[in-house]
This record gives structure tokens, C-alpha cells and sequence, in this order.
């Protein structure tokens, strides 16, 4: 029995590790990666599969192979694998050290939250892999503990170890953890640079749930690594860097800067962030990447934008959950704009570009890009299967559906999100929308779980409820 087998895992879709963002950048940059419709993707770690899941559910041409250790993580995924009556995907019980360089070829291979959590042979065998198993044009998702740092974090981890060290249980240990921490946030001590770190890190750890705390800051192995180590190792196994999933984080290069120097900027730039933590991508070195983003290729993606549109003193403040803007460029309002009206539709780039005027091409191709840069706009090659409108016999996603049935107060998007549901009409009413109930049946269900409430009500809250669900991109096309 591992660790995760006596306290499970929570499984969440890691939107930065899907395979269309992934592939998106890749072209971005100029490597021509598998479209995410056909694509063949591994990942390591896969834990009860809900990353994987959503994404064999996306692409039904696709194929996805997930390993993890713990039985029970595998087992849970694989009933839910069957439930939903997929046949793309496959998951299996399997140490990372004992899968074989000829499990096939992949276009794309993600390892979440394994890296910097798992032995060193995991670590060593964990880039193996993506040498050994990568497509000539695949690209692989790496995640880890970066320096400097995660260094300071340790300390924090440290503290939460030695308050611990005599619980047994471990459910009790990550509690005990977790009030330590809500204990130093809250703490009176005089404000010092010290103390200002110590207390913001302290609330973050603190709103994670208990199993979270549990794996990844009181677990067996915290190992984190500078960057320049990381695409040592990587280097070794034939592996080039060609991006961070969050494409914020990734400072491009002119054409021609060698491997080297780009490895000696990133380094010196996590010096001066402090960085914690990265999401690397990762590709064959004979790809030959040189690191100059082409807003060209915008114009063959497509744009969405979740953005709330404010305007202030002559400018337009654009801001989503992820980042935000503040422009006067009429052309850009014009975009943004245009992209938060439809959302959670995702625009063909050339639309956009088209309603913008033709004299404009260039310039919303990179106002696109930036904006997607700062967390403001989403690219897509492949756009999900979203509904900005609940049409009338709304369908829900049957992931989604089926989290809801099962009693799960985590459900996950039809755009590799999750969120929480608030109550358990929110929760009852996404179990309802198969796409055999009209508005009418679905009040009727509505109210008969709620007796007394007057069904005019019921149906202003169900249309209510319906916009919501549209707008979170819980609702097919």
C-alpha cells in the first residue's frame, strides 16, 4: 500500500498540462506538434485519472495511457472510465520504473506533480521516458519545485514536520499542520520582510485542503531543483527546452540564441523572481526550436476571453481570474471585447481578425497573442465544445454529470477547469441536464425539490442557474 492508497490524491484537470495548450504553444514557437483531435498522450502519475479523463472525453479520436502506483487511485478512475463508456483511454497500475521504452509512441507526455515529489530513479526514469516514448515533433509537461524559491518554502515545510513529528495518523498530522499555519498567518509579530514572507506563505498553505498538505508539503521527498539543474538532466536525455505552459512565464528569445544562453537567462530570472515553481515543456533537441514566438500562426487559432470589460479614465481594464489589461488601443478594445461578449465561445482568429478590418491583421495577431501572454485571452488550435447559451434541452458535460451524481462537490469544465458547487440544487440541477428535458420538465424537477417555493421563482432561478453553468463552460454545443 503507498501513501496515496491510505490517503488519496484529490484529482483535478490541469488545464496548463492539457494537450491543446500544449500544442498551441508548440506552434507558437514553430514546431509543428500532433493536433490535439488525434493525439497520443501518456502521463505518469496519473492518480484516479481526472486530468486524463476529460481530455479522452474531448478528443474521442485521441488515445491516453495513464499509469500511477496506488490501486486505488487506478481503480476509481477506471470505474468512472466505464461509466462513461470511454474507449480511447487506459489506465493502469504500474510503477513508473517498470514501464518500458516500448510502451509506444506519444505525441505528448505529461508528468503532474511527480517530479519533485518522487525518488530519484522516478526523477531520472521520469526523462527517459519522454526521450524514449516522444514523437519527433512531442512535447512533454513537466512540473517541479523550482529554486530559489521553493528553498525558502522548505523552511515553512520544516516547521510543519518538527510541530508534527508526534502525530501518527496522518489525517491528524496534515490537521495539525494546517491550524500551525493559520496560527502563524494570523500571528501579532511586528511586521519585518521575515514575517511579511512567512505569513503570506502560511495562508496559502493554509486554504489547501488537508490531503494536499498531506502529499505535497509533509511528504517523504521535497525535492526541489534550480532550473539550470533540471535541463542539465534533461539535456542528458536528448530533451530541449521549449516552453513554459504558462506562457507569462516564457521570455523569448531572438532567433539564434543557443541553448545555453537560454538556460543561463531563465536561470538568472528565477534568481530575481524567487521563483517557487515551474511547468516546463519540453521537446527532442533535433527539433531545433529557436524560441521566437510567430503571431502569424495566431491567425490559424482561435480566441476566448473570460474577461470582465471595466472602463476607466479613457482606458479599458480587461482582468479575468488569471491576469488582466488596461489599454487604450481601439483595436485591442475592439478584440477583447468582442472575445468577453462570446464567451465562452472561442472565435476563429480570422473572424476576429476579418471584423477588425484586413488593415489590421498584424495588429490583432499580436494583440491576441500578448493578451494570451498575460492570462487575458485563450488560444485554442482545437476550441472546446462549449455552449455560450443553455438552448432548450440543455446537456451538461457527462463527466461533469456524473461527479454531480456521485455527490462530488468538485466538478470538472468542459474547458479542463474545475469549480465548486455552492449548494445541492446546483449540484441536482447539473444531474438533470442529459439533454432530454425541456424547461419545463426541468422546473418541475426544480421544484419538486423544493416544496413551497412559488414556480415562477423556480423558473427565474433555473434560467439563472442555466446562464451560470453556460458561462463556466459547463454546457455542450
Amino acid at each position: 500500500m503507498t501513501a496515496y492508497d491510505e490517503v488519496p490524491y484529490p484529482g483535478r484537470p490541469y488545464r496548463y498540462s492539457q494537450p491543446d495548450r500544449m500544442c498551441t504553444i508548440a506552434r507558437l514557437l514553430g514546431l509543428d506538434a500532433a493536433a490535439a483531435e488525434r493525439c497520443r498522450v501518456l502521463e505518469l502519475g496519473c492518480g484516479d485519472g481526472a486530468n486524463l479523463i476529460p481530455m479522452a472525453l474531448a478528443f474521442p479520436e485521441g488515445r491516453f495511457l495513464g499509469i500511477d502506483l496506488s490501486e486505488t487511485h487506478i481503480r476509481k478512475g477506471a470505474a468512472v472510465v466505464t461509466e462513461l463508456g470511454l474507449r480511447n483511454i487506459a489506465l493502469q497500475q504500474l510503477d513508473v520504473l517498470e514501464l518500458g521504452d516500448d510502451a509506444g509512441e506519444f505525441d505528448y507526455l505529461i508528468a503532474y506533480g511527480l517530479y519533485s515529489w518522487a525518488p530519484e530513479a522516478v526523477r531520472e526514469r521520469t526523462l527517459a521516458l519522454a526521450r524514449a516514448c516522444l514523437a519527433p515533433n512531442g512535447v512533454a509537461y513537466i512540473n517541479y519545485n523550482a529554486c530559489p524559491g521553493a528553498r525558502l518554502r522548505q523552511a515553512l515545510r520544516e516547521m510543519m514536520l518538527w510541530v508534527t513529528r508526534d502525530a501518527q495518523d496522518p489525517g491528524e498530522r496534515a490537521r495539525r499542520a494546517q491550524a500551525f499555519l493559520r496560527d502563524l498567518a494570523s500571528s501579532p509579530v511586528a511586521a519585518s520582510e521575515y514575517s511579511t514572507f512567512l505569513k503570506a506563505e502560511a495562508r496559502r498553505l493554509a486554504e489547501r485542503e488537508i490531503s494536499f498538505l498531506h502529499h505535497d508539503e509533509l511528504g517523504e521527498i521535497y525535492a526541489p531543483v534550480y532550473f539550470h539543474e533540471f535541463m542539465a538532466r534533461a539535456h542528458a536525455h536528448g530533451l530541449a527546452y521549449l516552453a513554459e505552459a504558462t506562457l507569462s512565464d516564457t521570455h523569448t528569445e531572438p532567433a539564434g540564441t543557443d541553448a545555453a544562453g537560454i538556460v543561463a537567462r531563465e536561470q538568472h530570472l528565477d534568481f530575481l523572481k524567487c521563483r517557487a515553481f515551474r511547468q516546463t515543456l519540453l521537446c527532442r533537441r533535433e527539433a531545433g526550436v529557436n524560441h521566437r514566438l510567430r503571431p502569424e500562426v495566431v491567425a490559424q487559432l482561435y480566441a476566448a476571453s473570460s474577461a470582465t470589460v471595466k472602463e476607466t479614465g479613457g482606458q479599458t481594464e480587461f482582468r479575468t481570474a488569471g491576469g488582466g489589461l488596461t489599454t487604450a488601443h481601439p483595436v485591442a478594445v475592439r478584440v477583447i471585447t468582442r472575445l468577453a461578449q462570446a464567451w465562452p465561445r472561442a472565435l476563429p482568429a480570422s473572424e476576429v481578425i476579418r471584423e477588425a478590418g484586413e488593415e489590421h491583421a498584424q495588429a490583432v495577431c499580436q494583440i491576441l497573442l500578448s493578451a494570451f501572454a498575460g492570462n487575458v485571452v485563450e488560444l485554442y488550435s482545437v476550441p472546446p465544445r462549449v455552449s455560450p447559451e443553455p438552448g432548450e434541452r440543455p446537456v451538461a458535460s457527462p463527466l461533469a454529470r456524473a461527479q454531480a451524481r456521485h455527490g462530488e462537490t468538485i466538478v470538472t469544465t468542459l474547458l479542463h477547469t474545475y469549480i465548486a458547487l455552492q449548494d445541492e440544487r446546483a449540484r441536482r440541477l447539473i444531474t438533470l441536464l442529459d439533454g432530454t428535458r425541456d424547461r419545463a420538465a426541468l422546473v418541475r424537477e426544480m421544484s419538486a425539490a423544493a416544496p413551497g417555493a412559488p414556480r415562477e421563482q423556480v423558473a427565474r432561478d433555473l434560467e439563472e442557474s442555466l446562464a451560470s453553468l453556460a458561462r463556466l463552460g459547463l454546457l455542450l454545443a
